[in-house]
C-alpha cells in the first residue's frame, strides 16, 4: 500500500514544488495514535529533507469513505475562502482510496502544540492561558463568522440541531430523575427560544491544545488549527470554544483519577476564581463577535456537553466492535462498576453534563 501510495503522489502532487527534495525517495515516520480514533498517522520525508512535507491520515477502516469526504470538504471549503484563516489549516494534496483503504494526504503547517503549565493554585498559570486562549477565541471568531460549509443559516435551524441530540442522551444513557427534569427543561427552552437568532458555523471537532500549533517571533503570534478528522460543515457555535476551554487543563492538572478531572471541569466554568473568570470572558467575547445573545449561553453550553458524550459514545462503542477496548473508557467502567458491554456510556463528558445539571445557574458566564 506505501509504495502504491507513493507512485500516485509522485504522479498527482507537486512534491518538489511543495518542499523541495528528491520524490522518488519518499520516508514515512508513524505518529501514535489513540485506539478509538480509527486513523493511522504518518508524516511523509522526502529524501534529503530533515523536515516533513505532508502528513497522511488512513482510515483503519475501510468503510469510513464518509469521515475522509468530510474532512477533505470542510478543508477545501476553508481554503476557498478569501481571508487569512486560509494559511492556518492544512490544505489537501490528495484524497481517495489506496490498497483498500481511504487516505487523506495534506500539507504541513508550522508550530509546536499549546503548552500549558500549572500555578500554585493548581490552575493553568494566567498568563500563558490568557495568551493561548485570546489566539483560540480570535480564530474561532475568524473561522465561524463565514458561517456553516454550504449552508446559509435560517431562525430555527440551531433549535433542530440542538433538539435531536437531548432526545438520543435520554434514550442512549440513564440519567437521574433530576437530570430528566433538567433535560426536558432544556428541550421547552430550546422550543420556546427557536426564533433567536444563532448562526451554523464550520466545527472542528477536536480544537485542543495539542491540535492547535503556536508558531512566532518577538512577541508576535500565529495558530495553525490541524487534524479536522472529526470536522462537520455544519454545526452548532460554542462547541469548539467549550472543549478548548475544558480540555485545556485536564491534561495538566494536579490531581489524578476522575475526580480530578471532575474538579478542574468545576474550576474552569463553574467556581468562581482569576482563572474561571478568563474563561467566562473567552465565552461572552465570543459570543458578541457572533451576535448570539448572551442569555442563550446556557442552553448552548448544556447542549456542547450532551453532543461531546454522545461523540465519545459512538466512538468507544465502534472501537470496541473492532474489537479494540480503550483503556480509559474501561477504566471509567470500573469506577461506575459497569460490564465490560456497558462500557461505552461510562463517559466523561457525561460525567461534566451530570455536573452541570445539578446546578446550571453557576455557569459563570
Amino acid at each position: 500500500m506505501i509504495e502504491t501510495l507513493g507512485r500516485r503522489l509522485r504522479d498527482e502532487v507537486d512534491l518538489v514544488g511543495l518542499a523541495g527534495g528528491r520524490p522518488e525517495d519518499i520516508r514515512y515516520l508513524c505518529i501514535p495514535g489513540s485506539v478509538e480514533g480509527g486513523t493511522t498517522t504518518l508524516l511523509g520525508f522526502l529524501g534529503g529533507q530533515r523536515r516533513p512535507a505532508f502528513v497522511v491520515k488512513i482510515q483503519r477502516d475501510a468503510s469510513e469513505r464518509e469521515l475522509v469526504e468530510r474532512e477533505r470538504m470542510v478543508l477545501d471549503a476553508l481554503q476557498a475562502r478569501d481571508d487569512e484563516l486560509r494559511s492556518s489549516v492544512p490544505r489537501v494534496l490528495f484524497c481517495g482510496p489506496v490498497g483498500g483503504f481511504w487516505v487523506l494526504v495534506e500539507s504541513m503547517l508550522e508550530g509546536s502544540p499549546m503548552a500549558a503549565t500549572l500555578s500554585a493554585e493548581g490552575l493553568p498559570e494566567l498568563a500563558g492561558a490568557r495568551r493561548d486562549m485570546a489566539l483560540a477565541v480570535d480564530w474561532l471568531i475568524a473561522c465561524h463568522r463565514g458561517g456553516a460549509a454550504g449552508r446559509e443559516a435560517r431562525t430555527g435551524d440551531w433549535a433542530e440541531l440542538a433538539l435531536a441530540p437531548i432526545a438520543e442522551f435520554l434514550e442512549v444513557f440513564e440519567p437521574s430523575r433530576e437530570e430528566q427534569s433538567y433535560l426536558q427543561d432544556l428541550r421547552r427552552a430550546v422550543e420556546r427560544r427557536r426564533e433567536c437568532w444563532v448562526p451554523l458555523v464550520v466545527r472542528h471537532g477536536d480544537f485542543c491544545r495539542h491540535n492547535i500549533l503556536l508558531s512566532g517571533r518577538h512577541g508576535e503570534w500565529r495558530i495553525g488549527v490541524i487534524d479536522w478528522t472529526f470536522s462537520r460543515p455544519v454545526g452548532l457555535p460554542l462547541h469548539d470554544l467549550v472543549f478548548f476551554l475544558a480540555t485545556y487543563g485536564l491534561q495538566v492538572r494536579r490531581e489524578h483519577g476522575v475526580a480530578g478531572l471532575e474538579r478542574m471541569f468545576e474550576s474552569t466554568f463553574l467556581q468562581p476564581s482569576a482563572y474561571s473568570r478568563l474563561v467566562a470572558d473567552c465565552l461572552v467575547r465570543y459570543c458578541r463577535a457572533l451576535g448570539i445573545d448572551r442569555s442563550l449561553v446556557p442552553e448552548l453550553f448544556a447542549t456542547c456537553l450532551i453532543e461531546q458524550a454522545l461523540f465519545e459514545y459512538r466512538q468507544v462503542a465502534r472501537a470496541m466492535a473492532r474489537g479494540r477496548a480503550p483503556r480509559f473508557a474501561m477504566f471509567l467502567a470500573a469506577c461506575e462498576e459497569r460490564g465490560y458491554h456497558e462500557a461505552p456510556k461510562a463517559q466523561l463528558w457525561r460525567r461534566f453534563f451530570r455536573r452541570f445539571a445539578h446546578a446550571p445557574s453557576r455557569l459563570l458566564a
